[in-house]
């Protein structure tokens, strides 16, 4: 049974302050951007063997988050998560299952769209209040915004170059954001924050580049239509 088609028709019945982007797989990725620079996402991953859906969410600034981890740059949870504590959730219990007909698939698409209007809210209200608050982030987006995609050029095969050591990396525009991190410690900082600065330098300039490209993608598609 096709199933895409039909979920992307229904969310944007339901859901239609969130858009469909359809260059972000596996999973059906939907997203509304906000004006702070937030994006708030939602998942979908289907399982065609047992007739199922898995539903993520996520508040986060970056704009290709496909379904996963969203570490320093957001939070994520499941849908479920929301209704009960992750710990009382068998794996099963994460998944949403349809009878295999276009009815059954909507009936239970109703009900994740139930869940989600009644659950997402304060969950993102707390994730992006945490993230606007978290000083180390906020500094590393400022400087990353700073680079131009000209300084950023490279910054992928310097990580290939250092077989992923991120802290080895020698590109000048990371070395920038990264020394403008570690200026930015104070004794408040932990241990682990101070660990995750290399980190969080690399991913908030893939942020300002993804996000430059999805501008390019954006605007070609508005030009051809």
């Amino acid at each position: 049974m096709q199933t895409k088609k039909p979920i992307v028709d229904f969310f944007a019945e339901h859901l239609s302050e969130y858009s469909f982007v359809p260059e972000l797989r596996p999973c059906l990725i939907f997203r509304q951007s906000q004006l702070n620079g937030i994006f708030r996402s939602l998942a979908v991953q289907r399982d065609s063997n047992s007739n199922g859906l898995a539903i993520a969410i996520a508040s986060t600034y970056d704009p290709v988050w496909q379904g996963g981890t969203a570490f320093r740059t957001g939070q994520d949870t499941l849908l479920p998560d929301l209704r009960l504590s992750a710990r009382f959730l068998s794996d099963v219990q994460h998944w949403y299952f349809y009878k295999p007909t276009l009815d059954g698939l909507r009936k239970t698409l109703t009900a994740i769209h139930l869940e989600f209007k009644k659950l997402t809210p304060r969950f993102f209200r707390r994730a992006e209040s945490a993230l606007l608050s978290d000083r180390l982030l906020q500094v590393a987006l400022k400087e990353a915004r700073r680079t131009s995609p000209e300084e950023r050029a490279g910054l992928e095969n310097a990580l290939e170059a250092v077989r992923g050591h991120i802290a080895k990396v020698d590109h000048p525009a990371f070395l920038q954001v990264r020394d403008a991190l570690r200026d930015a410690w104070t004794a408040e900082v932990s241990k682990e924050a101070r660990r995750g600065t290399s980190r969080l330098a690399y991913d908030c300039l893939m942020i300002c580049a993804n996000q430059y490209s999805t501008s390019r993608v954006e605007q070609e598609l508005k030009q051809n239509f």
